[in-house]
């Protein structure tokens, strides 16, 4: 005789808790769902804001370079300013070097920079043009100027601690000439308020900010003194400008003694 199947202890849910538990899946899919919609249109915010801000980055950018940024100026004091090629920046060179200005305010330079202050001789190009890269400016004057007007130059060097310097120039055309990094300011005759406007304009500016103490304290001789510039001055460079090879600064050579 077969035998009856024994029936499970366990019943089944019944088809009001499997309605119940679809429902609840359902409402769990559905969550799921809304919160990935929530992070996707976040994750869109902040990508629309971050465009917002570069558009408008580029737009304040736009109307610093087009209107407001300070340009030099082409003029100073009625006196034009030649504005000329600033390219040479740190490359360092012991060559001469044929500049294209008289006198020179950019280029490739000598390794070592001039001192500001006053000076008797005239300096080498490749020295004096390296000082104008530190941010130094420049009183040029031919050594036929009048003493009287060459003493005023000086004077207004000594107003300043760094970064003026006088020196004769002899090549020059004009009798006086105001030289920063890449700018000149030639005149006929000196002219104190133009010059001031002028060293306020580019002094503590160049390319690379160097320290320029007034250390030198060498006047142009007085007529009667039968000294004659001298173009000779040689400037060592300084350990921390010793040129790296291909005439770039570099890090001082080693000691090898």
């Amino acid at each position: 005789m077969a035998k009856k199947k024994r029936r499970s202890s366990a019943a089944g849910p019944s088809g009001a808790e499997k309605q119940e538990q679809r429902q609840k899946r359902l409402e769990e899919k559905r969550a799921a769902r809304a919160e990935v919609l929530v992070r996707q249109r976040k994750q869109e915010r902040r990508e629309r804001f971050v465009r917002l801000m570069f558009v408008g980055l580029l737009a304040v950018g736009a109307i610093w370079f087009f209107f407001l940024r300070t340009k030099a100026p082409t003029e100073i004091g009625g006196h034009e300013l030649l504005a000329s090629s600033q390219s040479g920046e740190g490359v360092h060179t012991d060559d001469p070097v044929q500049y294209d200005t008289v006198p020179p305010v950019a280029g490739p330079h000598a390794p070592g920079a001039a001192p500001c202050g006053l000076f008797a001789e005239q300096l080498p190009n490749e020295n004096l043009v390296h000082t104008l890269e530190h941010g130094a400016v420049g009183l040029l004057f031919r050594p036929d100027l009048d003493v009287e007007q060459i003493r005023a130059l000086e004077d207004i060097v000594g107003e300043f601690e760094t970064h003026v310097f006088s020196s004769p120039f002899a090549e020059m055309d004009s009798p006086i000439t105001i030289v920063a990094w890449g700018f000149r300011m030639p005149l006929d005759e000196i002219d104190e308020p133009a010059i001031k406007e002028f060293i306020d304009e580019f002094r503590e500016k160049g390319p690379e900010e160097q320290p320029c103490p007034s250390d030198s304290d060498d006047p142009f001789p007085e007529p009667d003194a039968g000294d004659t510039p001298n173009v000779d001055v040689t400037i060592p460079p300084t350990d921390e400008e010793t040129p790296a090879p291909g005439g770039k600064k570099g890090t001082p050579a080693p000691d090898e003694s």
